[in-house]
């Protein structure tokens, strides 16, 4: 999307505009209509971790010699590993439309990250093609140790690429979470599913969303 007379639109994405046309969303949004914005998901995800982890590791990382395996990851320093995660971040649908956001308005910018996957998720066996690349993606995450300093990791990146393009992030929820995976309960659908949440989970991310803002803003919100 793109910011054209005061208003991000799709009109010259004719297949966005089907998309967002075929599920009910607006294909332009009145910038002047709101007091603020909150970007939620878009490619922003403690994902752009395990796609760097599941290739590059730094020293630390490694518990053992026994982990590296030459053909599947490489070492590399702190500051790269930094560098790449800021890199990933910085190309999410989700920062490109805070830029374009930030380019036209003043008004405060919020940016909520998608959920991070299920607990379930490091027992189940996978099944289809699909299950199988995630967990191939995300099995050398599994240990607490790692998901737990590699979310914080994340949380840091994203926080700082966020300020740097005057919007600030936010992250979700502690209660929701289990050593960085997202707790089984809060999943929609059927075990196997480790992205979608319901609407209970929904319901505690907004409470904090609003929570955070009215602290950074003030008590008194409007149209929040």
């Amino acid at each position: 999307m793109e910011v054209l007379d005061g208003r991000l639109t799709a009109r010259n994405r004719p297949a966005l505009m089907q998309r967002l046309q075929k599920v009910g969303s607006p294909t332009e949004v009145d910038l002047d209509g709101y007091d603020r914005f909150v970007v939620i998901g878009l490619e922003l995800s403690l994902g752009v971790c395990a796609s760097i982890f599941s290739k590059y590791r730094c020293y630390r990382h490694y518990i053992s010699d026994q982990d590296f395996d030459a053909n599947v990851t490489q070492l590399v320093s702190d500051s790269v590993f930094q560098m790449a995660l800021k890199g990933l971040i910085s190309s999410t649908g989700s920062i490109r439309i805070v830029d374009r956001l930030r380019t036209a308005t003043s008004k405060p910018i919020y940016i909520v990250p998608q959920p991070n996957p299920l607990e379930n998720f490091k027992t189940i066996k996978p099944e289809t093609d699909r299950q199988r690349r995630a967990f191939s993606k995300w099995h050398p995450m599994f240990p607490a140790s790692i998901t737990n300093e590699l979310y914080q990791e994340f949380c840091w990146a994203a926080t700082s690429i966020a300020k740097s393009h005057g919007s600030v992030f936010t992250e979700q929820p502690a209660a929701t979470l289990n050593d960085s995976f997202t707790k089984s309960k809060y999943g929609r659908n059927k075990l196997g599913d480790i992205r979608h949440m319901n609407a209970e989970f929904g319901a505690v991310c907004l409470v904090d969303l609003v929570a955070g803002i009215a602290k950074i803003e003030g008590n008194h919100l409007s149209n929040a």
